[in-house]
């Protein structure tokens, strides 16, 4: 089977539902391998980053969770250094895993103990803005992302010749001989 990704869509998907949900947003291929993505909260992270030096620490912290979501093939999440929530998800079609969807830069309740909370300044006006949901609004963003957003944005391909050879006598079999 191989994979066709519709990358125009796909990001066009991914900026929608940012704008809407004020969620960052980036979609991997089946080897984890970012195809595109849409930051929408990065002032906050950049910012962050910037004060904390912590901008590798950050990218080596979402890698992690993605390869964690690829070996288990499930859902997976982190609270980050900065006490935001970061999910990582696989988008199943036809019941292959065709790529991961990771979300992030959210607010919960979910708090991890080592993290700071009270942003001064800058700083903390950036952290306000950040997004807020709670355990019901993230299932179903989990069931929304995983289930529904890239139904249309990926397909998948026969690359097995002997399936190649039966869908073309399926596709054919009425049709007139010819010997040409």
């Amino acid at each position: 089977m191989r994979i066709k990704y519709n990358r125009d869509k796909i990001e066009e998907l991914l900026k929608d539902f940012s704008i809407l949900t004020r969620i960052s947003v980036t979609f991997a291929d089946i080897d984890t391998n970012p195809i595109c993505s849409f930051q929408n909260t990065d002032d906050f992270c950049n910012a962050y980053q910037k004060i904390c030096a912590n901008k590798e620490y950050c990218m080596k912290s979402d890698k992690r969770l993605l390869e964690r979501c690829r070996q288990s093939g499930n859902y997976e999440y982190h609270i980050c250094h900065a006490g935001l929530y970061d999910a990582a998800m696989p988008i199943v079609k036809l019941g292959t895993t065709v790529g991961y969807i990771m979300v992030g830069r959210i607010k919960t309740n979910i708090k991890r103990k080592d993290a700071k909370y009270d942003f001064e300044g800058e700083l903390g006006i950036l952290y306000e803005q950040i997004s807020v949901f709670n355990s019901m609004q993230i299932s179903c963003l989990k069931n929304l992302l995983s289930n529904i957003l890239f139904s249309n944005a990926i397909e998948l391909e026969n690359t097995n010749i002997a399936e190649n050879i039966r869908d073309y006598i399926e596709e054919n079999i009425n049709s007139d001989l010819t010997a040409s």
